[in-house]
């Protein structure tokens, strides 16, 4: 499954689609920040893996990451282009 070329939300990303940070756009003073500490941050990539109940778990830097669906709509995102060698 394929999506948008322009950002989107992490929220809206498929499962399985490997995408790339580009902002981070929470209101709450500090989320932010504590994004940024676990590597969730501008030019990470992140990779969906599950989707439940509102809640989806992502890997970040090797790391499984759980992610409500207010904090993935604050997550903007492009597809992670991948480079096929010829």
């Amino acid at each position: 499954m394929e999506f948008s070329d322009q950002c989107s939300t992490l929220g809206e990303v498929p499962i399985g689609c490997d995408v790339i940070v580009k902002r981070l756009r929470h209101s709450v003073p500090g989320v932010s920040t504590r994004l940024r500490e676990l590597g969730i941050c501008e030019n990470a990539t992140i990779l969906p893996l599950l989707r439940a109940n509102g809640n989806m778990i992502c890997v970040v830097n090797n790391m499984r990451i759980g992610i409500d669906e207010s904090l993935a709509r604050a997550i903007l995102v492009t597809p992670r282009l991948h480079h096929v060698s010829a």
